[in-house]
């Protein structure tokens, strides 16, 4: 029985026939399950699709079931149309962007007697409106996509109609949570909600997954799903009230992490990443609608999740689009904390120049607005680049401006990250036993506050000063160890330059073949990233140079060479290796 969702009150009987017909089996397909005695369900997923963004070969694209589909459905009215090197990304891009569904790769395939593989994904926009095609011999619900997708929405009754509408709303998922916050007009109670989730999921228009990260529920709606139910939504009128709902509630959840952005066990870095297509869509609801005060706020409280997973250029230019609005002007007490945020993104993608600029502003705004912890904040930020231009003693002092202030108002986070910089300071001093004792100081109060990136501030300066007075076999064990440190592996940008560091260790070891490697990698990760620690506080020199006296030019050259082909976990699982070297 084909397509059984059309005559789904009809259930009862296949359960009947079942019941009365010895050794029957009944092969069912459906848009939404029967929910009857005996079924067992097996569920048809989208093809498998390439990620655009790994840029693969033509001959590896054809591993996937899409590609392989929209090749052979091409050459139907295309004759002699293969995937090429020269349209293999934009196949990829097609098939992705479609998820994998077989009608509409079929139906994107057939502009192909007229347009190439560019043009169709240039188009996929509106992609409603492009996939339709002529064939004769299909139904009419399957000659476009739009019709596929409304025969489903026209088998739903008008409670999981509304909510479908209303879901549309997210970008790239959601929670139960996020859907009772925005969606509450349109679901009632809770109990409500969870009929009409079920309705959509039976009716294979939202997919539920399990998140690795909460355990939690996630729910997901194929692109041209959304593009369906937004285009009902903005029907109904009903859109703008719910992007501002929308972007509330993100806004909210960004408090939340902020406060709680490095605590062990909490991961909110790895939260944010599966909401950053909702944080975006909540960011720009902010600029369209010029609400210069939630947008700027989402995106300071947000900074930190960019700079740790990696989207500094993207963070930088949200932000940049926000200050850069005549409304932010006015409100200096969101203003000024939102440049300490683009002053710690410039710094971090090492354009020092910018990070200055910023941090001055801030420091200047907050000394009109009489906010002392901003002001503490703003004279941190400016001490490390006294540190990145090697003055010490200028860093020192500043620091100590800080600390006094974060004492004053006993803000603790803010004391153990002052005398962490304090110590830095005495690092480059090479005053190595107080760098060591206020790293300690330190580290105490990270490890009460369960801050993972703090404890991996202290490491650092705790195998600094192993690997300055020449002690590199500890220095190398210590580094070995915080690869494994919670919430390490996923910092990019950290973990690029504590991979230089312990490269470093390896070559003065004699292990120079493998720092080489080690090096090259976290160079190539560093750039294809965006940005890493200042590398005058790494205090590292060249690898290359510092082989040469392991290695001839070539063997030198040879392993770089290597070492630039891996991925990060490869480098990352390399360098777990040094320890055996």
């Amino acid at each position: 029985m084909d397509n059984f969702e059309h005559v789904i009150d009809a259930a009862p009987v296949v359960a009947s026939l079942l019941v009365n017909g010895d050794r029957l089996r009944i092969l069912v397909t459906s848009r939404a399950p029967l929910h009857v005695s005996g079924e067992r369900e097996s569920p048809v997923p989208p093809m498998s699709v390439p990620i655009p963004a790994r840029n693969e070969k033509a001959d590896q694209l054809l591993t996937y079931e899409g590609i392989t589909l929209f090749e052979q459905r091409a050459r139907e009215v295309r004759p002699g149309f293969s995937i090429t090197p020269g349209n293999a990304r934009a196949v990829a891009e097609i098939c992705s962007r479609l998820d994998g569904l077989p009608l509409a790769i079929e139906l994107a395939a057939a502009k192909s007697r007229f347009l190439t593989p560019a043009d169709i994904a240039g188009r996929l926009e509106d992609a409603l409106s492009l996939l339709s095609g002529r064939s004769r011999d299909r139904p009419e619900r399957q000659q476009t996509l739009r019709n596929a997708i409304a025969w489903s929405y026209g088998l739903l009754e008008e409670h999981p109609k509304a909510l479908l509408r209303t879901l549309g709303i997210f970008s790239g998922g959601w929670t139960f949570e996020a859907a009772e916050a925005v969606c509450a007009n349109q679901t009632g109670e809770t109990g409500d909600l969870l009929q009409g989730m079920e309705a959509l999921v039976d009716n294979s228009l939202v997919v539920m997954r399990e998140d690795d990260i909460t355990g939690e529920s996630r729910f997901f709606m194929l692109q041209t799903i959304r593009e369906f139910a937004l285009e009902c939504l903005g029907e109904v009128g009903e859109r703008e009230d719910l992007r501002r709902r929308h972007a509330m509630y993100f806004l909210a959840l960004v408090r939340k992490a902020d406060e709680n952005m490095f605590v062990v066990g909490m991961k909110w870095p790895d939260r944010l990443e599966a909401e950053h297509d909702n944080l975006r869509a909540a960011l720009r609801w902010a600029k369209e609608t010029r609400n210069a005060e939630a947008g700027l706020e989402l995106a300071t409280c947000a900074w930190r999740f960019w700079q740790v997973r990696s989207h500094l250029a993207e963070g930088r230019r949200q932000l940049t689009e926000l200050l850069d609005m005549e409304e932010s002007r006015d409100i200096p007490h969101l203003r000024a904390p939102a440049l300490n945020a683009i002053g710690g993104l410039a710094y971090w993608q090492n354009d020092f120049d910018a990070t200055r600029g910023y941090y001055q502003e801030a420091h200047d705004t907050y000394s009109v607005t009489g906010k002392v912890t901003g002001l503490a904040e703003s004279l941190y930020n400016l001490g490390f680049l006294s540190l990145i231009e090697r003055r010490p003693d200028e860093a020192l002092e500043t620091h100590q401006r800080s600390l006094a202030i974060y004492e004053q108002v006993e803000d603790e986070s803010g004391v153990a990250y002052s005398k962490w910089a304090i110590g830095m300071a005495h690092l480059q001093r090479r005053e190595l036993d107080a760098a060591h004792r206020l790293a300690l100081e330190a580290r105490e109060t990270f490890d009460r506050l369960e801050n993972w990136f703090g404890q991996s501030l202290v490491d650092f300066i705790l195998y600094q000063v192993e690997r300055l007075a020449g002690n590199h076999e500890e220095a190398l064990r210590m580094m070995i160890a915080s690869l494994d440190l919670p919430g390490v592996t996923g910092d990019v940008s950290s973990m690029t330059s504590l991979i230089e560091l312990l490269a470093d260790s390896l070559i003065a070891l004699g292990h120079a073949r493998l720092g080489v490697r080690l090096a090259a990698g976290a160079d190539r990760a560093g750039r294809e990233y965006g940005g890493g620690a200042p590398p005058a506080l790494l205090e590292v020199s060249d690898p290359r140079d510092l082989a040469r006296a392991q290695l001839n030019d070539d063997e030198i050259e040879a392993a770089w060479a290597e070492g630039a082909r891996l991925s990060l976990d490869e480098i990352i699982a390399l360098a777990r290796k040094g320890g055996e070297a």
